[in-house]
């Protein structure tokens, strides 16, 4: 088999997927936006073969690289980069060598909000009322907001996550921004409830061969408007309603072979409503967190439903994770040090993230792990306490 990995070099912790793929037979074939001599050792040793373009959004550039290879290796037979970024990119290979996967039309579901809501909809998921809205379509923005209320959220109707999305409060402001956009945007009505997620991998069929799921204490946008500290904890146990929509959802969307991350809001009443489906894995080292709650190695696992369609471990949650923020120059009261010598058995890293990741999770990430949700709470309050 031969699997061309799109981005193979980033984010660092996802190099491991083309060294696991390599364990299990697979040639892999990179593409970077890097020179192969940049590229870490475990890295260049995973990879079959490789070739840099200067931008990984130039589909032209891309499609000749592989092209190149397949010269030398024969045509591919997958695809794939697991960052919504490429999904694009992804679709376009795919649909030019005639590959199984994701193409355009799939593709758009998860990329454009209006699509992924009527999706929802149709498969009777529980969403926030909202509307489509294209350039100058300020009476109809109006319509909306008078039906139902503020606040509002307006976001891009093709995006990542939380990017771009602002949070509306009255007419004014809503004609402000719809005045000011440039392409098709999505309005919806604000929720305010607590982010849950259900997290997890397909087999080639699409069954749900591991899931997880993690509580946010902040949604993306808000933490990185007002720069707050923040969690994310996982849970040993997943609520029954969180499993029965994240199940219908991943049946709905088609995933096969392919890790999902979706996010829901539980409101007060206790009621869940989608708010998006991702099919990649959760962001940042989340990943890691769902490897150490289940004592499990996704990256392996990943490679052998793509290489022999086997998933060989249980994958059952055993620990409560949490990722905890830290922010530069923040007067926390105490060090890491100080840290380490509180919690010598639940502290499992503590890091400086990248400067891209640095503004919406924090400079620093601290990670504990406990079988006691009491226990990660305890950490979470010392972590963040400030000194007086």
């Amino acid at each position: 088999m031969k699997l061309v990995y799109l981005s193979a070099h980033y984010p660092p912790n996802f190099q491991q997927f083309a060294v696991e793929l390599s364990r299990q037979g697979v040639a892999v074939l990179g593409i970077t936006d890097q020179l192969f001599s940049f590229l870490p050792d475990s890295l260049k040793q995973a990879l079959q073969d490789h070739r840099q373009v200067h931008n990984l959004h130039d589909t032209r550039a891309v499609l000749s690289a592989i092209e190149d290879m397949a010269r030398f290796h024969g045509p591919p037979d997958k695809v794939e980069s697991h960052i919504e970024t490429w999904l694009e990119t992804e679709a376009s290979v795919r649909e030019y060598f005639g590959l199984e996967g994701p193409g355009f039309e799939q593709t758009a579901l998860f990329k454009h909000k209006s699509r992924m809501k009527e999706c929802f909809k149709a498969h009777q998921i529980p969403v926030a009322e909202g509307l489509i809205l294209h350039q100058g379509d300020q009476n109809a923005a109006l319509e909306f907001a008078r039906s139902h209320g503020f606040p509002l959220v307006l976001k891009p109707d093709c995006g990542v996550g939380a990017e771009g999305a602002i949070k509306i409060e009255s007419e004014r402001s809503l004609v402000h921004h719809v005045s000011r956009m440039s392409s098709s945007a999505f309005l919806e009505v604000y929720l305010d409830g607590r982010i849950e997620s259900f997290d997890g991998l397909t087999d080639q069929a699409g069954n749900i061969v591991y899931c997880t799921s993690h509580i946010y204490s902040a949604g993306v946008r808000e933490i990185v408007s007002q720069r707050l500290d923040f969690t994310i904890a996982s849970r040993v146990t997943i609520p029954p309603d969180l499993w029965d929509l994240g199940k219908r959802i991943v049946s709905a969307f088609q995933v096969r072979e392919k890790f999902f991350h979706l996010e829901f809001f539980r409101l007060g009443n206790g009621q869940l409503v989608a708010l998006e489906a991702n099919i990649r894995p959760p962001g940042g080292l989340i990943l890691d967190m769902m490897n150490w709650a289940s004592d499990i190695n996704l990256y392996q696992q990943w490679a052998s439903v793509v290489a022999w369609n086997r998933f060989t471990d249980i994958g059952e949650s055993k620990y409560h994770v949490a990722h905890i923020s830290r922010r530069a120059g923040r007067p926390y009261l105490y060090s890491s040090e100080q840290l380490w010598r509180r919690f010598p058995q639940e502290l499992l890293r503590i890091e400086r993230l990248p400067k891209a990741a640095a503004n919406a999770m924090g400079e620093f990430a601290i990670f504990a792990r406990s079988e006691s949700m009491t226990r990660i709470a305890e950490i979470v309050q010392a972590v963040h306490r400030l000194a007086e």
